[in-house]
């Protein structure tokens, strides 16, 4: 079936047989002939990045923290509040978490913004083109 977009795809955990979800691609043209998917990617990235860097600008007025904690072998939602015993740890994890995602979107956005550039700068109309067939 040729839908024009991707191939919905994922992977095959050995043992289990199944297909993840598919990746967010699937809604777009592919990369060859369109640049829909990436612009939305770019876009995305950059959302993320920001809500990121809004909440770590925020870091001091937080008043709690929800994190996985191991209880028997596995992890379970934890909240702590300002001024509990442990605040300060949760604290500085929860912001080397943030900065490293903050960093990683970054550059993530970086890479994604230069093969957007590269991408158009291949498939730039030639000056024939634009001035369409010879007479």
């Amino acid at each position: 079936l040729d839908t024009g977009r991707m191939a919905h795809h994922g992977y095959e955990r050995p043992g289990d047989g199944y297909q993840s979800a598919s990746c967010a691609g699937v809604r777009f043209p592919p990369l060859e002939v369109s640049t829909e998917g990436l612009e939305w990617l770019v876009w995305s990235t950059s959302e993320k990045l920001g809500a990121d860097r809004e909440r770590l600008g925020r870091r001091d007025e937080m008043t709690s923290i929800t994190y996985e904690a191991h209880e028997k072998g596995r992890l379970v939602p934890r909240t702590i509040r300002q001024g509990e015993e442990g605040w300060d740890r949760v604290l500085r994890a929860w912001t080397r978490m943030m900065e490293h995602a903050v960093q990683t979107g970054e550059r993530q956005l970086d890479h994604l913004e230069k093969e957007l550039e590269a991408w158009r700068a291949r498939h730039a109309p030639t000056r024939t083109e634009e001035d369409g067939p010879s007479p």
